[in-house]
């Protein structure tokens, strides 16, 4: 098999600014001395301004008034109630729970309190009960989990219980399951590629890029390869208008690498979203919102953040805002990363810090991997949901799979220690996670190489080394990545690289694996972090 090769130094962003929009964009040619780059031609950005954020809505969030604190519906005598209600409900201590909810004065909790009993698996729950409650609480977040567990326990003469009316929404990553069908002519232009006829591979890029229905996925990548293919024609001149072309979108694989190739850094809006009074006057305005509010006043934000994913749907920009700020302020990531994206829908504002959100957990034993490479995953995987669970088992923020544990010679199991493990828990997931990214970055088809790693983590290590002697990729990254089969795999490693970038900038970090591909060269991964430098060094040592 041919293995990848691996340069000793990748290259950084000091040179890259050092050396300006030098142009490399298909392995084995570089073109930083073309003489229509050193004449300032159609190669070189005009101007020192480029007109590629047309497609993106403005980096900001509406001005609607001063920030003001989270609302609190609950009195304080009652909201200290609940509290001791759902710790002695966790104990199971039903008796001491009833004596408490016995002396509330405000009930729009009771649903929540009920459907934590119900739910338990050492409450034995009677169907009247839990008929009983969907006839009252069928709008709450657990309404489908108790009509399934109704249906189970209903007698046979009895009536059928009232359905939910409440949908099991909760949203994913604000990318959708990528981009939609190819243009026809994208494969034959991989194809014209591959038979050396780079004349008809531009045509045909161009073609699939003006299909692409204004997709900036599928637009960015044919772009990039109708660049690709003008500069293997020998046709610099038509370079200029794909690459811009291409990177009209940053926040896509391909834009980003345009934009690396063109020389042109990316602003990002990292402004922390504000809660304003028309936000929490909206939330207050419906019983989602108040109860919502009500749980996290008394510290249920699993709850809270189920409710706000049944208003996503219908809720307009004012409160979708209003959730949004809350959400970032007390850490709910899967849902700010959603409410990020609905808030662009329905409004034009973008805020990449909504978008792009960065947890406060730390995976048991610490970071050994780069957040950066962490957080795309667990974006990609789950949208930061703790509690994701796939079709085919995967589970938790970083979708691993059960599985997985047997063939990674024991260091999952280092991980899990004795005891069943409790896969929603963020912080083993992502412990879980990481073991199995080092794993992955060792193994010898992958050999640290990122989209490599990316593809095995989708696709398993073991399609990955049957791609690799199955196709001739002529050392070039990404003519491997673009003859992968599975396009669900191709997606994941596009989504998961262009998302590592992001946060890279987030964090204030190079990407020298940007910088890399951008070059024709393969990703190696390079430790940033302090905490992933020192395992890095352990591991070495």
């Amino acid at each position: 098999m041919q293995m990848a090769s691996t340069p000793s130094g990748l290259p950084g962003r000091n040179v890259r600014r050092a050396i300006g929009p030098v142009l490399v964009l298909a392995a084995g040619f570089a073109f930083g001395s073309h003489p229509a780059l050193a004449a300032g031609g159609a190669l070189a950005p005009t101007g020192g301004a480029l007109p590629l954020t047309a497609a993106l809505p403005p980096a900001s969030q509406p001005d609607t008034g001063p920030e003001i604190a989270v609302p609190k519906p609950l009195e304080e005598t009652d909201a200290a109630r609940y509290r001791q209600i759902f710790r002695l409900q966790n104990k199971a201590d039903w008796k001491g729970a009833d004596e408490i909810i016995g002396t509330l004065t405000d009930l729009r909790l009771m649903g929540h309190v009920l459907a934590q009993r119900y739910l338990s698996p050492t409450y034995r729950t009677r169907y009247a009960e839990l008929a009983e409650w969907l006839s009252k609480y069928g709008d709450h977040p657990d309404a489908p989990a108790i009509y399934a567990l109704a249906l189970k326990k209903k007698p046979a003469n009895a009536a059928n219980p009232a359905e939910p009316n409440v949908s099991s929404f909760r949203g994913g990553t604000p990318d959708g399951d990528n981009q939609g069908p190819e243009p026809a002519q994208w494969a034959q232009g991989l194809e014209a590629w591959r038979d050396g006829n780079a004349k008809l591979a531009a045509t045909l890029f161009e073609q699939a890029a003006k299909a692409s229905n204004g997709n900036p996925w599928v637009q960015s990548a044919a772009a990039y390869w109708a660049a690709r293919a003008h500069i293997r024609a020998k046709e610099p001149q038509k370079v200029s208008e794909w690459l811009r072309l291409a990177a009209g979108d940053p926040r896509t694989f391909y834009g980003q690498l345009a934009r690396r190739a063109l020389g042109v850094d990316t602003a990002f809006a990292w402004a922390d979203p504000t809660l304003t009074a028309d936000g929490a006057e909206a939330l207050m305005a419906t019983r989602t919102g108040q109860r919502a509010l009500a749980l996290i006043q008394v510290g249920q934000r699993q709850r809270a953040s189920d409710e706000f994913h049944l208003l996503r749907p219908q809720a307009g920009p004012e409160l979708t805002q209003g959730m949004l700020a809350i959400a970032n302020e007390i850490g709910m990531p899967s849902l700010t990363l959603g409410l990020g994206a609905s808030l662009e829908d329905k409004s034009g504002f973008r805020l990449d810090n909504a978008l792009f959100p960065t947890p406060a957990w730390t995976p048991k034993g610490g970071f050994k991997v780069n957040r950066a490479l962490l957080f795309a995953l667990a974006r990609t995987e789950s949208g930061f949901n703790p509690e994701a669970k796939s079709p085919m088992g995967a589970l938790g923020l970083m979708q691993l799979m059960p599985g997985t544990v047997k063939y990674t010679g024991g260091r999952l199991v280092a991980v899990l220690g004795s005891g069943k493990p409790d896969w929603s828990d963020p912080e083993t997931n992502m412990a879980l996670g990481q073991e199995y990214v080092q794993y992955l970055l060792e193994d010898s088809n992958v050999n640290g190489d990122l989209l490599l790693m990316a593809a095995a983590y989708n696709a398993g290590p073991g399609n990955l080394a049957k791609w690799r002697d199955k196709f001739a990729y002529d050392d070039d990254p990404l003519l491997f990545l673009e003859s992968m089969p599975a396009r669900e795999t191709r997606d994941f490693a596009e989504r998961v690289l262009a998302s590592m970038w992001i946060y890279e900038q987030r964090l204030g970090q190079d990407a020298p694996t940007l910088d890399a591909l951008a070059a024709g060269a393969w990703p190696q991964y390079r430790p940033q972090d302090d905490e992933a430098v020192a395992a890095a060094s352990n591991a070495s040592n």
